[in-house]
């Protein structure tokens, strides 16, 4: 869910509500996603609609939470959940087409770092009696580094091909493709700033509350 200034008590603590169906509609999708690419349609181009079906569903469920005043407990926690579900499904796509030496490099394992990190304590210092606060930044951070994966994807699955339309984009996304350690370093920046916040938030809004 997107930043709550308020809440209705009544239906945070719901678990079926119509955004919590939405979210749980993209995990689906993600899933299927991921058992695609892991049986033989990695090559595909038209399989790239799922992660992107999977994406839709996280600007769709903010927006009726609000809009139906049904922000929940767990909605907050299965809606990062979903995010980074959807960006480790897209790495492994990656990975299928690129061989997994992508993963010796340093900068990756950093981003590695961030993200659990930031996973691990929204889910122990955050109380249920406490809305969990998904900043801007963290939002903008998951779309850097879904939209950096997934078009490095994109680039893998029709860099051969001859259409001019995909040879126009992929000229743009052909240097992040060539230098993996400046592109994941660009995704550790993102998440450090995350991380960053949260800690504020935490420090300002949450602890006093705790205490």
């Amino acid at each position: 869910m997107k930043y709550i200034a308020n809440f209705n008590p009544e239906t945070y603590h719901k678990i079926i509500t119509v955004p919590n169906l939405v979210t749980g509609s993209g995990i689906a999708i993600i899933l299927l996603y991921l058992f695609l690419i892991l049986n033989g349609w990695s090559n595909s181009l038209w399989i790239l609609i799922l992660p992107c079906l999977a994406g839709a569903s996280d600007l769709l469920d903010g927006h009726l939470a609000r809009k139906l005043d049904q922000c929940s407990w767990l909605g907050e926690r299965i809606d990062p959940m979903r995010d980074r579900l959807l960006f480790l499904a897209i790495f492994i796509h990656l990975i299928k087409l690129r061989g997994w030496q992508i993963l010796l490099c340093p900068a990756l394992g950093l981003v590695v770092v961030f993200e659990v990190i930031i996973g691990w304590g929204a889910i122990k210092f955050f109380p249920k009696n406490i809305p969990f606060r998904v900043h801007i930044i963290g939002k903008l951070r998951q779309a850097l580094h879904v939209g950096i994966v997934f078009s490095l994807v994109f680039f893998e699955i029709t860099k051969e091909s001859t259409f001019v339309g995909w040879k126009f984009l992929n000229q743009f996304i052909k240097p992040l493709a060539g230098d993996l350690f400046s592109t994941f370093s660009l995704m550790v920046m993102a998440s450090a700033a995350t991380l960053m916040v949260y800690a504020i938030d935490y420090f300002l809004r949450v602890r006093p509350q705790k205490i």
